[in-house]
């Protein structure tokens, strides 16, 4: 500034007062730097006319031109001043215009102020982050509470519901100990035993092929367990067979594919997150014609089972050929004393011809029916135009009529539908068909009378893969017909609802796989199908599942957010072992392996269920304690013998023992610590031969014990005592049987065993700092010497140096030794030792008043030499107070 100034020429009364108020700023300056004997200071020795004299030669150096001119002004504008004209008059430059500060101070310590202004920053930061820290953790904490809380009563009712269901179905009451039992119960003549544990072998017959890379007929293994009727020993009716038939003619099941495997053959179309997307299109048109073409063989089969127990009735001969078969079973069918039983059929040589191009049709033999229409053509001219539309039809590859035919046979149908009663009902289903006339009315009950009847005409009509131009007023998809039979209900296709077998094959030939497992889970009598039939569905990739984190909702069926219907399958296997094969550890295992038929490798979108298989192995494990039989066990040698999750970890997709470690035995070792199960968490480090991270364990609990709070006063709790006393024997057990075997031993550091050597010695020291032992408890620690008692100042450093090297887990517990000693030493200052007689011994009492100060002077000293990493939290006033109260207590000799 002062280079700035001397640019222009000051004169007059206006320098004078400009000189004098630098005049006094410069003397002030001078108080600012206020030397001491501990920071020493140069003293400013230069006088305010030395220096106005010095600025002046300085100005003398500087020219006086145009571009200093503008930078003076660009100076002058930045520092606030208004502009001026001329700046060779300084008068118009106002100093006392000027901003000026906003606060003068009467002192010249300016640290003091620096240091008080800091201060009081702090305090404000703090208390502002508290408020702030206090409101979120009150509001987390409501959120995580009630969270926890809803979870916990989640889990109660449904192991209350599951346990109901259990005891209903096995009989028995609720268990105190569900494994024993169950084995109870499976010893006792139970129907439903023998069933499940023959879906159980299936299941594990599965697996194993799985694991071989191989197909397996699952459908094939169900279907047999179905037919058996446990409870009567009888073969049930046909309806349980036939949905298991019909399941596995759209699987596939038992043909040869040309590429890969079947298990998954589905799941990445079906499981499309956009059911119109072409590949699920394509499959949807795939498995719809595969069910029309089940329900056309399953008519074949009847016609077949029909003439068969009426051999001599029907008197076929040895013709092969359907079309004469047929022919037989609809006179036997139709007539009765040489009458036809219908009234209104046409008669084409005393023949039903219209009843038998139906049925040739609903048999799925087009060319035949073709090929008799053409016959009768010859001799019945009216029946031409029907020739010219079923001929069409047949040759279209989606059995479609152009536009033009369209138009006529609706006009024919319609003629056909209003002429009443009088009309062949089987010649107005046809041209229904063929011209998918009125598809969302019913009214040829008289060519409809059966559930199978009605399922194979109803996909005649749905249309998937043809363009939206060409549909026209005819759009019938597969969605359509699912939303139709959705609200419709069971009670249409049975009576009431009664066998739910029925309702389930309209659901699955309508692919509707999800609603069908839903369906027969909700009836009790069907609830071990149901599983069976939606894992059967999960292995050909033909059941859409939630992706949802495990949860405890045991509702097992859901209509997306999508408006798509989904199966929470692993709550359902989860359910089924809880209630059905919850004795058996390795059924279960075989159960949750189930999960991982959904891969990405399948079409799958994540790896999720697969995640979902180890949890529940993992929680498997831990509620059975069979950690030998899953994980296997360690060998004298270092080695491990392998466990049932070893058997199947291809599975889990597990390749390499760091995937068992990673995937089972941490995540197991890390729940176990945090359900303080700190026993079990050892054996699982020691099945992987992992020998050091269960001495870390074993050392983690005994610091989280010897910190754990203290009761005031001081007091053992009983059960601290006994998860005390456990931990103590435990632990010298483990370090005695580690030390004992060499091949553990040498895998074990030094330090590790006599940080646990001190650990045990500092949780024994608190337990007689408990038990109200206050001068044992001294003495102990003075002849451990963790945190030095004894006088020598080398002791003291000593220490410091060994627990500034040694292990850390020891520094943790420094701060509540130290606690411990001030508290003991107080408790004993203030007692007072007295004979049995109660004399009092003023000299015992005196010395113990000098021991005590004593070991807090040396206490103090160790605090006071100690950095803040090593003592915490720890607070120098609790020393002072108690230095100050034995001073006014310690005798004067």
């Amino acid at each position: 500034m002062w280079c700035a100034l001397t640019v222009y020429q000051v004169e007059g009364q206006e320098c004078i007062q400009m000189e004098q108020t630098f005049a006094n700023l410069y003397e002030a300056s001078k108080l600012l730097a206020n030397p001491s004997r501990r920071n020493p200071q140069e003293i400013l020795q230069r006088s305010f006319s030395q220096v106005i004299k010095e600025t002046k030669d300085l100005e003398k150096t500087i020219p006086v031109d145009e571009e200093s001119i503008a930078k003076g002004r660009a100076f002058f504008a930045k520092l606030g001043f208004p502009p001026v004209e001329n700046f060779d008059v300084f008068g118009n430059i106002k100093i006392n215009d000027s901003e000026g500060p906003s606060r003068y101070l009467n002192i010249t310590d300016v640290e003091g102020h620096l240091q008080e202004h800091r201060d009081k920053m702090i305090i404000e930061t703090i208390e502002s982050v508290q408020k702030k820290a206090r409101f979120c953790t009150i509001s987390d904490f409501e959120e995580i509470r009630n969270k926890a809380m809803k979870e916990y009563r989640n889990n109660i009712e449904m192991d209350n519901r599951i346990a109901e269901e259990r005891d209903r179905i096995l009989g028995g009451n609720n268990p105190d100990h569900p494994m024993e039992y169950a084995s109870e119960m499976y010893t006792k003549e139970n129907p439903i035993k023998k069933r499940v544990l023959s879906y159980a072998n299936v299941v594990q017959s599965l697996n194993g092929q799985r694991l071989q890379n191989k197909d397996f007929n699952v459908i094939a293994g169900f279907e047999k367990l179905a037919e058996v009727d446990c409870e009567n020993n009888k073969m049930v009716g046909t309806e349980p067979h036939n949905v298991w038939n019909l399941l596995a003619w759209l699987a596939g099941e038992g043909n040869d594919i040309s590429e890969g495997r079947r298990e998954g053959n589905y799941m990445k179309a079906y499981l499309s997150k956009l059911p119109n997307t072409p590949e699920s299109i394509e499959l949807s048109h795939h498995l719809t014609n595969l069910a029309r073409q089940w329900f056309e063989r399953q008519f074949v089969r009847f016609v077949d089972m029909f003439l068969l127990k009426r051999i001599l009735t029907a008197n076929v001969g040895g013709n092969p050929e359907f079309g004469h078969r047929l022919k037989a079973f609809i006179k036997i069918q139709f007539k009765t004393d040489d009458q036809w039983n219908i009234q209104n059929l046409e008669l084409a040589e005393d023949f039903p011809k219209w009843v038998y191009i139906y049925f040739l049709i609903r048999s799925g033999h087009f060319k035949n029916a073709l090929v008799y229409v053409t016959e009768i053509a010859e001799k019945y001219p009216q029946d031409k135009k029907f020739m010219k539309y079923l001929e069409e039809y047949v040759e279209n590859p989606h059995h479609l009529l152009s536009q033009a035919t369209r138009k006529e046979i609706e006009y024919e149908h319609m003629l056909l539908k209003n002429n009443g009663n009088s009309v062949d009902p089987y010649k107005l289903a046809l041209y229904k068909l063929l011209g998918r006339c009125d598809i969302y009315e019913d009214h040829v009950n008289g060519a409809i009378n059966t559930l199978e009847d009605f399922m194979w005409f109803q996909l005649s009509l749905v249309r998937e893969n043809i363009p939206e131009i060409e549909y026209g007023h005819g759009k019938y998809t597969l969605e359509d017909l699912q939303k139709r039979i959705v609200a419709s209900g069971p009670s249409t296709f049975s009576a009431n609802g009664a066998n739910p077998w029925d309702y389930a094959i309209v659901l699955i030939s309508s692919l509707q796989f999800e609603r069908a497992v839903s369906h027969l889970y909700q009836q009790e009598a069907t609830r071990l199908d149901a599983v069976h039939l939606a894992i059967a569905c999960a292995y050909y990739g033909l059941l859409r599942i939630y992706t949802k984190p495990i949860q405890t909702d045991d509702n097992i069926f859901a209509i997306s957010a999508k408006n798509i219907p989904e199966i929470n399958f692993d709550q359902l296997v989860y359910r089924y072992t809880k209630v059905y094969v919850f004795e058996n550890t390795k059924c279960i295992l075989n159960y949750i392996l189930l999960l991982s038929l959904f891969t990405p490798h399948h079409g799958f979108p994540n790896n999720s269920m697969v995640e979902k298989a180890r949890e529940y192995i993992r929680r498997l494990v831990l509620f059975t304690k069979s950690f030998k039989e899953f994980l296997g066990e360690a060998t004298d040698y270092g080695g491990r013998k392998p466990g049932l999750v070893d058997t199947y970890k291809a599975l889990l997709g597990i390749t390499t023992e760091a995937d068992m470690v990673n995937y089972i035995y941490i995540p197991l070792v890390r729940s176990c610590i945090e359900a303080g199960l700190y026993t079990d968490a050892v054996k699982i480090c020691e099945v992987g031969s992992d020998y050091n991270e269960a001495t870390n364990i074993l050392i983690n609990q005994l610091e989280s014990s010897i910190n754990l709070p203290i009761l005031d006063p001081p007091r053992l709790n009983p059960e601290d005592k006994k998860w005390n006393d456990e931990l103590v024997k435990f632990s010298r057990e483990l370090l005695t049987r580690y030390k004992r075997t060499p091949n553990i031993k040498c895998n074990i550091p030094l330090s590790k065993t006599y940080t646990v050597d001190t650990l045990l010695n500092i949780l024994h020291f608190r337990e007689l700092y408990e038990s109200g032992r206050y001068d044992d408890a001294i003495q102990y620690m003075l002849r451990l010497n963790v945190v030095p008692l004894h006088d020598e100042n080398d002791n003291v450093c000593q220490t410091l140096r060994q627990l500034k090297s040694g292990d850390k887990v020891i520094v943790k517990c420094i701060p509540k030794i130290v606690r411990i000693l001030v508290d003991a030493l107080e408790r004993l200052h203030d007692c007072k030792c007295t004979h049995k007689d109660g004399s009092r011994d003023y000299d015992a009492e005196h010395e113990n008043i000098r021991n005590c100060d004593r070991y807090a002077r040396i206490l103090f000293r160790f605090t006071g030499m100690a950095d803040n990493d090593m003592l915490g939290e720890l607070v120098y006033n609790e020393f002072l107070d108690l230095l100050m109260e034995f001073n006014q207590g310690v005798p004067k000799n």
